[in-house]
């Protein structure tokens, strides 16, 4: 290769990540404008043009990118669903115990939600409204998701923190479960407010630890 092609082959380079940038930003600017539509108007009852409008884009923009409304919920999951994990990730290594760490996961869930109405109405009610999210979506947020949230319970177990006779698989369904309903009864409350959700993060906490923790012999 001469340093003529080289210096095309570098401008194609060029044109390729500016046209995937492009893309991305656009794409991102659909799931933004979906995450408000889905939330005041329900998943059901949204429709394209709605999503369109919010984004200020034509409707035939959304074909190019998600060829059905189902699609671009999946995309909305993936996408905040993953920042999620990743923000849990990253505050869960900065404890040095299981305990700190299921504490830290526990908080982060309900604050973050309680900080994202929005969001917490899509993780709990729509996201069950969509058949291909719920019947053959391979779900690879949550699988990551559960993972997290095992590997802390498996490390309290091993370090003789947590009850070792509890099933690590059932456990973080049942901690899950826990969260899930708590966020879902505050969202479908009615003038609920920040600070409600919060305020069950002590309770919740309670709960959770006084079942699996080892209890000190007095």
């Amino acid at each position: 290769m001469n340093e003529g092609s080289f210096i095309i082959l570098k401008d194609k380079m060029k044109k390729l990540n500016k046209k995937e940038k492009y893309k991305q930003e656009k794409k991102q600017i659909i799931i933004d404008a979906a995450l408000k539509v889905f939330a005041v108007k329900g998943f059901n009852s949204a429709k394209i043009s709605d999503i369109a409008k919010e984004a200020k884009i034509a409707d035939g923009t959304i074909y190019i990118y998600f060829k059905k409304k189902d699609d671009i919920i999946i995309s909305l999951f993936q996408d905040k669903m993953g920042a999620f994990n990743r923000l849990l990730k990253e505050k869960i290594e900065e404890k040095k115990n299981a305990i700190d760490k299921l504490k830290t996961f526990i908080s982060l869930h309900l604050k973050i939600l309680s900080e994202k109405r929005e969001l917490a109405e899509i993780f709990t009610i729509e996201l069950r409204q969509s058949s291909k999210f719920m019947e053959s979506y391979q779900n690879t947020e949550l699988k990551d998701y559960a993972k997290l949230l095992m590997s802390i319970i498996d490390e309290g177990k091993k370090n003789k923190l947590f009850k070792d006779d509890i099933h690590t698989s059932i456990i973080w369904q049942f901690i899950f479960g826990i969260l899930d309903q708590t966020v879902l009864t505050w969202v479908r409350k009615e003038n609920s407010t920040e600070k409600g959700l919060q305020k069950m993060i002590k309770f919740v906490l309670l709960f959770i630890l006084d079942s699996i923790l080892i209890k000190e012999k007095k």
